[in-house]
């Protein structure tokens, strides 16, 4: 077995393959395979763009107010799991906060362009026009019909955003595909979802970096040791941000507060399902630590054959109880997952 690797782009990010196959003919064969499933979910789950013959999320949110949008069963079941983890995180997460989503994506996009001209203090919405958005979320407005495929939302101002679930769901599809295609070993990062694929050919564990939030091109943190058919998705504040007045305002937003998140600078999250991953690394993101920690003991608890870790990291002169200080943050991380952490365990 040789090792190979390829990237591509999709959902706005750098897709990369890293494959162990016995020719470089046989991993371009995956490779194509992988870049067709993103290209497949990355055209479901847009909702800026149209493209003919597809019925996307754009289409449904297009649609609210009005009719029912035939959908893919990959929607159907994408949603169902948006909302049922709407229930688990007592409303952490939650996929229908399109309007306050559409609010911030415009002030960041402006607040982005004024920084790159040298603006430090780019506008950020008020309050009142955030509170005036609150009104319009909620999953009693998007009814889900699994017998007819369709979705239906209810109120024209409602819209959907599956930004927080959207490429940990395509990287699990795609890494499910690769799996029945028969790719021995291999890893998916989709823009920083990681997918891990069988057992290395020497049995070596498979080693993650979780990334520096000042200098994403410097050392790794911390590295998570884990076995094939892992997922590990990172979730933090130094990636999509605009700075105003000395304060990074991020992407992930507090559906409490309405304000962007700054309970830490990143959550990683290491479970099975890369779906779920997702998920929940933008819901204890939001949550602060203690929250964070008891909603893990419970959910293990209760999915004990779908077991989650976490790794908090916070700067020095954040509070964050238990942690340790490594390559200059404090880290946090469940017990769970300490012994498979460089710096905890290893």
């Amino acid at each position: 077995m040789e090792k190979y690797s390829a990237s591509s782009l999709g959902f706005d990010t750098v897709i990369t393959l890293i494959g162990y196959t016995k020719s470089e003919s046989e991993f371009n064969k995956y490779f194509e395979q992988m870049k067709k499933e993103f290209e497949y979910y990355n055209q479901l789950f847009d909702k800026y763009n149209t493209y003919e013959g597809i019925n996307n999320l754009k289409t449904i949110n297009d649609q609210a107010g009005k009719q029912p949008v035939i959908v893919d069963d990959a929607i159907i079941e994408l949603l169902l799991l948006a909302k049922e983890f709407y229930t688990l995180t007592d409303g952490a997460f939650d996929a229908t906060m399109g309007a306050t989503m559409n609010i911030w994506h415009e002030y960041r996009e402006n607040g982005q362009t004024l920084n790159g001209d040298g603006n430090a203090n780019p506008p950020i919405p008020t309050i009142q026009e955030l509170e005036a958005s609150r009104i319009y979320s909620g999953w009693e407005y998007v009814e889900i019909d699994e017998i007819n495929k369709t979705v239906f939302i209810t109120n024209e101002n409602v819209s959907l955003d599956v930004g927080g679930i959207a490429k940990g769901f395509a990287t699990e599809k795609a890494a499910q595909a690769l799996e029945k295609a028969g790719l021995y070993a291999g890893a998916i990062n989709g823009g920083g979802n990681v997918r891990l694929i069988g057992t290395k050919p020497n049995n070596d564990p498979w080693a993650t970096g979780i990334g520096n939030p000042n200098d994403l091109s410097s050392s790794s943190v911390t590295i998570v040791y884990t076995d094939g058919g892992y997922s590990i998705v990172t979730s933090g504040d130094y990636q999509r941000y605009y700075m105003s007045n000395g304060i990074r305002y991020g992407h992930i937003i507090d559906p409490n507060t309405l304000y962007p998140a700054k309970q830490c600078r990143s959550v990683s999250i290491v479970t099975k399902n890369s779906g779920y991953a997702d998920i929940l690394s933008t819901a204890l993101f939001v949550m602060d630590l203690e929250k964070g920690m008891e909603f893990i003991e419970t959910f293990n608890a209760t999915h004990p054959d779908d077991e989650v870790g976490a790794v908090w990291l916070y700067d020095l002169d954040q509070k964050a109880e238990g942690a340790i200080e490594l390559n200059g943050f404090a880290v946090v991380a469940t017990e769970n997952l300490k012994s498979q952490l460089k710096g905890f365990g290893k």
